[in-house]
């Protein structure tokens, strides 16, 4: 029994350290969103509307931040 634990956890601590790398690399791949961008907003009744997307790295670098404009 207590070999089967030892197991769990060693299996539960290198899937959680997987897990928090898979995070990392995700983020890293959202950051390549900085910048502006802008195009047109399609809605479902048939109305288009420009729309512009602004994202900026915030919080030492802990954080994306996404500021639209043309949601009216």
């Amino acid at each position: 029994m207590e070999k089967i634990l030892k197991l769990l956890t060693l299996t539960s601590l290198l899937l959680s350290n997987l897990a928090q790398a898979d995070d990392a690399k995700s983020f890293e791949m959202l950051k390549q969103l900085v910048g502006n961008w802008s195009g047109t907003l399609n809605r479902s009744n048939g109305e288009a509307v420009a729309l512009t997307l602004s994202y900026s790295v915030r919080s030492n670098g802990s954080a994306l931040l996404e500021e639209s404009n043309g949601w009216s």
